[in-house]
């Protein structure tokens, strides 16, 4: 039995998901599931190394996995 290679990629919650990210990172993940065993994640700790407000941080997490798995991006 052939054991898929592994893939571990996060991004960070700084402010609403757009485009870059889309096409920079996410669709990529999205290409990746199928042949990769893939491990996807929203850090939002290493995005508070700036100035941030603790409602507005959990808002925007919430709405980056909306976003990943309205995409599709796999949730298993």
């Amino acid at each position: 039995m052939d054991r898929k290679k592994t893939v571990l990629s996060c991004i960070q919650p700084t402010g609403d998901m757009h485009f870059g990210n889309y096409f920079g990172a996410v669709k990529n993940w999205v290409d990746l599931q199928p042949n990769y065993e893939c491990f996807y994640g929203v850090v939002n700790y290493h995005a508070m190394t700036m100035p941030y407000n603790p409602q507005k941080m959990r808002e925007v997490t919430w709405e980056f996995i909306v976003n990943l798995l309205a995409v599709g991006v796999k949730p298993e």
